[in-house]
């Protein structure tokens, strides 16, 4: 019986050095990781920047007064809109133009980041979707919508145009790209 306890007193001995060389293990490994993923995610950063600058999408030109007979007949075509006149804004994220009849027409902006300003023309390239209650419910979930005004204000449109890219001109508002004052800066 007197083996019994001298084989599990060396057991319990090793017991706990080896119990702090596995956390230690396992943090070191856990730092390494921390410091590996961080590049890989800064690299990873970079490389979408750098693609997203160099991607311009492309879509086949129309003029407004081509789609002002029939909306509906370019459901699902990527289609590029030159000139469109930023008539109101419906929040931060969507805005009304004019067909040369001026009808309105619901253009929403996919972009983030993006601002528009009534009195500014955009050249846009994205498709024309249907409008419904569902997608009217997606917009107030994402915050497109702030309130019951502007849901109202959009239930009017039959059909709307996602814009994927949005080219600005401010016109005459004084301001370069930056959004800096005009000449002589």
């Amino acid at each position: 019986m007197a083996d019994s306890g001298a084989k599990k007193s060396s057991g319990m001995n090793l017991a706990a050095p080896l119990m702090i060389l596995a956390f230690l293990s396992i943090g070191g490994f856990l730092y390494w990781l921390n410091l590996s993923s961080a590049a890989y995610v800064d690299a990873f950063n970079e490389q979408r920047a750098a693609m997203e600058a160099e991607e311009t999408v492309d879509g086949t030109p129309v003029a407004l007064e081509d789609i002002q007979v029939d909306p509906a007949a370019w459901v699902g075509q990527q289609i590029r809109l030159e000139g469109i006149p930023v008539v109101s804004r419906v929040g931060s994220y969507a805005f009304w133009t004019e067909f040369p009849n001026q009808t309105p027409f619901l253009v929403r902006i996919a972009q983030q980041g993006v601002v528009v300003e009534t009195g500014w023309t955009a050249d846009a390239v994205g498709q024309i979707y249907p409008m419904s209650d569902s997608v009217l419910d997606a917009w107030e979930a994402e915050g497109i919508l702030a309130d019951e005004n502007q849901r109202f204000e959009a239930e009017f449109a039959t059909e709307f145009f996602q814009a994927i890219q949005l080219d600005l001109d401010r016109g005459d508002a004084g301001e370069n790209e930056n959004g800096e004052g005009g000449e002589g800066n």
